[in-house]
């Protein structure tokens, strides 16, 4: 959590070390530390072990055109920027948003994925997809079962000075995580038309 987001939410206290990887973490009966590859130990009550996402190599390896992370990097269609007749979806590609380009997230990935629906229905049809462009709203993050932070952004993604927190952040997260569930379910078991270029 950066330290706009810390600030919008006073219950949040804590060391950040950023800017490198983790070298090692320990814990015995009296304390727990975690020791960044810089050389100096941070001592803590608890160690909470986040991780973030990785690719696998199948993009590359495949000689298409890929990131500095290794992701697929497509147009807004979302066709391969080296292979046009490849298509591409969620946390494995690189798209165009707004400001920059797609991070991975939900937020991403299933709008995404019906885009790449779209566009493949609309390939299959003789028209040309229509381009999607990729906006976002919000980030958030849990803070246990009973408190959250959902921070507002701006169209590219970067944060406003507006934060929801307590039991209303988290009934919005909790609606985040069921939305997503259900969405999965529900669209892994039927087959849904999807107009293309939609998005939807």
């Amino acid at each position: 959590m950066d330290d706009a987001r810390r600030d919008q939410h006073p219950r949040v206290r804590g060391q950040g070390a950023q800017g490198g990887r983790r070298k090692d973490a320990h814990a015995d009966h009296e304390e727990a530390a975690v020791a960044p590859h810089r050389g100096r130990e941070i001592a803590a009550d608890a160690v909470v072990w986040a991780a973030g996402f990785a690719v696998p190599p199948l993009a590359g390896a495949a000689g298409l055109a890929t990131d500095a992370r290794g992701r697929m990097v497509v147009d807004g269609a979302p066709r391969s920027a080296s292979h046009p007749d490849v298509f591409g979806a969620s946390d494995a590609v690189a798209a165009p948003a707004v400001g920059g380009e797609t991070r991975m997230s939900c937020q991403t990935g299933v709008p995404m994925g019906a885009a790449v629906a779209g566009a493949v229905a609309a390939r299959a049809a003789g028209r040309a997809p229509r381009p999607v462009r990729f906006r976002y709203v919000g980030q958030n993050i849990s803070l246990g079962r009973r408190d959250a932070v959902i921070q507002f952004t701006r169209s590219d993604d970067t944060a406003v000075a507006a934060a929801l927190t307590g039991r209303a952040a988290v009934a919005v997260k909790e609606a985040v995580v069921r939305g997503a569930f259900w969405a999965a379910r529900w669209r892994g078991g039927t087959v849904r038309r999807v107009r293309p270029g939609s998005g939807r």
